[in-house]
């Protein structure tokens, strides 16, 4: 079941585009905004290509939910982390993610 599709980036480009173009811009700023939108649109398209397999496998099945781009926090800090132990590009579970899985989970889906 897919609940939440994955968030569009074009607002945020086109932010910068416009911030671009702007008179003001030295070229050392331009320099940034030209290389946080090579950034953008680069994780931009790892994440729809990502999405895309998720989706394709896991959208229609009944025993699970496929929530795109959802930042879980505990304690006013991410619940996720990126873990050398866990394989690349691995998300591992740390304690914080599992109780602020579990608060979401029992406020969501009660049973």
């Amino acid at each position: 079941m897919l609940i939440k599709s994955a968030d569009d980036k074009a607002v945020d480009i086109q932010t910068l585009e416009t911030l671009l173009v702007r008179p003001d811009v030295t070229k050392a700023t331009a320099k940034r905004i030209e290389l946080e939108m090579t950034k953008i649109r680069a994780g931009a398209k790892a994440e729809r290509d990502a999405a895309y397999q998720i989706d394709f496998y896991l959208r229609d099945g009944t025993n699970f939910a496929v929530i795109h781009d959802l930042r879980i926090e505990h304690g006013g800090r991410p619940a996720g982390s990126l873990s050398a132990k866990a394989a690349p590009g691995m998300i591992s579970v740390t304690p914080a993610m599992q109780a602020a899985a579990s608060a979401f989970f029992n406020i969501c889906l009660p049973r």
